[in-house]
């Protein structure tokens, strides 16, 4: 995979940074549709390390959003801030929803199995719910993971002001597997010299 930048991404020792008003985000070209088996609806993670708290809890740090009639919907979006944040595979009950009073920091979403989907944020877990997901026959092959916005049908939305200094997808990550991550992210961008909230 690669990325390809669109409107005015900013570039610094401080990371990779949004633009406030503005359409800035990159195409990760990943699509959830080109998987088979369990690997997007039981084992799969994704999240960033944001270093600052700007923007609104609606921004999406890094999304695809597909719909798919009235109740089906297959989400991965990442919002930070101090509303809701969204995970994978959802509808409405299966949202892992909790209270935040910053969108700074390392956050983690992750599926170890289709009833297990958790939230983490600077490796503890704060939220979770068991809610089977729905299955991978809703994905659509035109849309590709955005970050610092979110894909959203035919058109890119939620465009995030935020620095962020990591993304990351992969593998469901048990909470063992998301402490020791969080400690080589914060090694990582602290040795960078960008503050770790």
């Amino acid at each position: 995979f690669r990325l390809t930048y669109t409107g005015s991404v900013g570039f610094g020792p401080g990371g990779m940074t949004g633009s406030i008003g503005g359409t800035a985000n990159a195409n990760t070209y990943w699509q959830p549709d080109l998987y088979t088996g369990t690997f997007v609806t039981a084992s799969l993670s994704f999240g960033c390390y944001t270093i600052n708290d700007t923007g609104s809890s609606s921004d999406a740090d890094m999304g695809l959003d597909v719909s798919s009639g009235g109740s089906s919907r297959f989400a991965v979006v990442l919002n930070g801030g101090g509303g809701t944040t969204r995970g994978v595979n959802w509808v409405a009950d299966s949202i892992v929803t909790t209270s935040t009073t910053s969108s700074a920091g390392f956050w983690v979403d992750s599926r170890t199995a289709i009833n297990v989907h958790k939230l983490y944020k600077n490796g503890v877990q704060i939220g979770s719910t068991d809610t089977q997901n729905i299955s991978a026959g809703v994905f659509a092959s035109s849309l590709s993971l955005r970050l610092l916005a979110q894909a959203d049908g035919l058109s890119i939305s939620n465009y995030s002001p935020r620095t962020y200094g990591t993304f990351f997808i992969g593998y469901g990550l048990t909470d063992s597997n998301i402490v020791t991550l969080n400690d080589i992210v914060h090694t990582y961008n602290t040795t960078l010299g960008r503050p770790y909230q």
